[in-house]
């Protein structure tokens, strides 16, 4: 029984190989044919572990003729082989010319396992040559409207010198359980691999890259179109690509859908050195208008997708960009990207209930971010090492979303940036408004004084700045907010090495002539020989009597950005700044150049060629008439004083608090300054 079955199987295999078979191809099997039947059962039973490893190996396309040779077109044979009833044809060692191959249906295209990631011609490598001057252009490999492929152990080369009509390597359209395999797709002058539309979701499969190498390609290593379900990208590499190394694409000028890419997973690999973006997943965008996108929070095509522990270092834009929900962006790396544009980043949203998890962001070129959080909805930057940038997180007119236990150290211009009102990279306005807020827990150092740590402007509501060490920033841009709500507490803030004494809000080192303090930040510690003529708030010395925000309620429409115009009533000196449009024509937001003098009961009419906008005028911060307690604490190696020729004249001469944590207390009003001294020594 055991025979019979071994030889049917055997005649079976050698039966869909047709006239050509004169040995189970791929195999070292002594199979002799006499008359259709083997001479030798018995070598078969002997064989068994070998037969089940041809089996899955597939059949030889050199036994319907193909030669591998580099100059023959094998595109018939190997047609022939993938036709033939197993629909599994084995690739050995050689190059085969092919102008483009249509996979059937449950088919497998096979070579023979390598190594290690290489590109050219190798002895021991299975190559498909795209033919010189082809005129398909629908793919080397291609499938439509098909189901249950696998391509693996197999190198494409797109030929893209000797190409007349561009083609991706690799074209899969209208798929499901796909598998592609320690597969190289490269030098194509389109897409290195190409997929649109899957069936997955409707019959429960799944589809991967799975080791996957696409790299050199006109285009797009990996483009993703139309829509996907549980795709996997596991160790995919693509580099150097003219375009995107993998991208999730939102072509014009199709409405966006919610959920068109559902449940991915990218693990591990590395999309570097690409003409635009390392890995990118489009989204944020509401409508077309002139074949140009209308940002904002539309309808979000990607949804429930991990980005884990990948690369994307010196792409011409963003290395990593996430434009959708629920996502998890966690342990990558991204550095040197921003190499062509001016204002990219590392990695990007915006985003909807997404978490940025331990992310290194570094470098990212003049103008750039380390993170990018933009406009997002409830995004969450939790740990993570942004250095070296110009802006180390940006995190703009962004809602319920925060910032703990990052370390965003040595970028030029900003450490933490927040922004009220928000514009893209190209001017055009994205809607949103700053409102709750957190950062905290965060270590922030400044490469020199004179430079941000924490730059919250252009208002915001419920912001929480709180227990955050600050480094060598100074005291007036340590931190400094405009928001209309909110706290600051329990941060840390000091030049490099200096000491702390107690449980403080602010700290300062050995200054003199102002004391700036950051707004909400009651008890500020004091260290070395500092000296004061005034004393007051961040906010004093930025907003001081003018308004801190404009917060849009109704965009309105038919607004041009550029000749839009904010009018103020209720200001001595109106504030002045830019209107920001987006590029459907609604007003999204008010970025100020200066906030106006002595203003009360300010509001806000949009004019400009638009009708229907609508904003409201927050004033100064925290302001409203009432006293408010501030505690400076003077530890052990420092001393105060307060000149008497400044804003506040405590007695004839300096008054000197020294000892071990002398206490002086401060109150003041919304119009002048109260004072009390406790002075306290122990």
């Amino acid at each position: 029984m055991i025979k019979a079955f071994l030889i049917a199987a055997c005649l079976m295999l050698m039966t869909a190989a047709g006239a050509h078979a004169q040995a189970l191809p791929g195999c070292t099997l002594p199979f002799i044919l006499h008359n259709n039947t083997i001479a030798d059962a018995d070598q078969v039973m002997a064989d068994l572990n070998a037969l089940s490893g041809c089996i899955n190996q597939g059949i030889d396309v050199r036994n319907f003729g193909a030669k591998g040779d580099g100059s023959t077109d094998d595109t018939a044979a190997i047609l022939s082989c993938i036709s033939a009833p197993s629909h599994h044809c084995f690739l050995s060692p050689g190059v085969y010319v092919v102008d483009s191959l249509n996979l059937p249906a449950y088919s497998i295209l096979d070579g023979p396992a390598v190594q290690g990631e290489f590109l050219g011609v190798q002895p021991h490598r299975a190559a498909i040559l795209r033919k010189p001057h082809s005129v398909v252009n629908v793919g080397v490999l291609t499938c439509t409207s098909c189901k249950s492929i696998t391509i693996r152990n197999i190198a494409i080369d797109g030929n893209a010198a000797n190409e007349i009509v561009a083609s991706p390597s690799i074209s899969i359209v209208t798929y499901s359980d796909i598998h592609i395999l320690d597969v190289m797709a490269y030098g194509a002058d389109g897409d290195g691999i190409y997929l649109k539309t899957s069936n997955d979701a409707a019959i429960n499969t799944k589809s991967d890259l799975t080791n996957v190498t696409a790299n050199f390609n006109a285009l797009n290593g990996v483009e993703v179109d139309g829509n996907s379900f549980s795709l996997l990208l596991d160790s995919v590499t693509a580099s150097h690509n003219g375009l995107n190394g993998a991208i999730f694409d939102l072509k014009c000028c199709a409405v966006p859908t919610a959920g068109m890419y559902l449940h991915t997973t990218v693990r591990g690999g590395d999309f570097s050195y690409n003409g635009v973006q390392g890995l990118w997943f489009s989204g944020w965008v509401k409508s077309w208008i002139g074949g140009q996108p209308v940002f904002g929070p539309g309808p979000l095509p990607a949804d429930d997708t991990l980005i884990l522990g990948v690369r994307a270092m010196g792409n011409g834009a963003y290395g990593v960009g996430y434009q959708g929900s629920n996502g998890t962006i966690s342990d990558n790396v991204a550095g040197n990207n921003n190499q062509t544009v001016g204002f990219a980043a590392g990695f990007a949203g915006p985003c909807v209930s997404c978490t940025w998890n331990n992310n290194t962001s570094f470098q990212n070129g003049a103008g750039g971010f380390g993170l990018d959080v933009g406009t997002s909805i409830g995004a969450h930057v939790l740990g993570g090492y942004y250095w070296g940038n110009t802006v180390g997180v940006n995190i703009g007119a962004s809602s319920g979303s925060d910032i703990k236990n990052a370390t965003v150290s040595g970028n030029a211009s900003i450490q933490v940036n927040v922004a009220g009102a928000e514009e893209s990279g190209d001017g055009y306005g994205i809607e949103g408004f700053t409102s709750g807020l957190e950062i905290q827990n965060s270590r922030i150092a400044c490469p020199g004084d004179g430079l941000y740590g924490i730059l919250q402007n252009n208002g915001g509501q419920f912001v929480d700045i709180t227990n955050n060490y600050i480094q060598n920033c100074g005291p007036l841009f340590a931190i400094s907010a405009t928001f209309d709500s909110g706290r600051v507490r329990g941060n840390t803030v000091v030049p490099i090495g200096a000491a702390t004494v107690g449980d403080v809000d602010y700290s300062v080192n050995a200054i003199s002539n102002n004391l700036f303090i950051p707004i909400g930040a009651d008890v500020i510690a004091i260290h070395g020989a500092s000296s004061f003529n005034f004393i007051g708030t961040n906010e004093q010395a930025g907003v001081a009597s003018g308004v801190s925000a404009v917060q849009v309620t109704n965009g309105g429409a038919g607004y041009t950005l550029g000749t839009a115009i904010a009018t103020f009533t209720g200001c001595v000196t109106p504030p002045t700044g830019n209107v920001i449009v987006d590029r459907g024509g609604k007003i999204t937001g008010y970025q100020f150049a200066t906030f106006g003098v002595t203003c009360s009961g300010t509001t806000v009419a949009f004019s400009g060629g638009g009708s229907g906008a609508t904003g409201v005028v927050y004033g100064r911060p925290n302001s409203g008439g009432f006293t408010k307690e501030i505690t400076l604490i003077v530890g052990g190696d420092g001393t105060l004083g307060v000149q008497n020729t400044g804003n506040i004249s405590l007695a004839t001469s300096p008054i000197v608090a020294a000892g071990p944590a002398s206490t002086l207390k401060l109150m003041w009003g919304f119009n002048s300054f109260f004072y009390e001294i406790a002075r306290t020594l122990h």
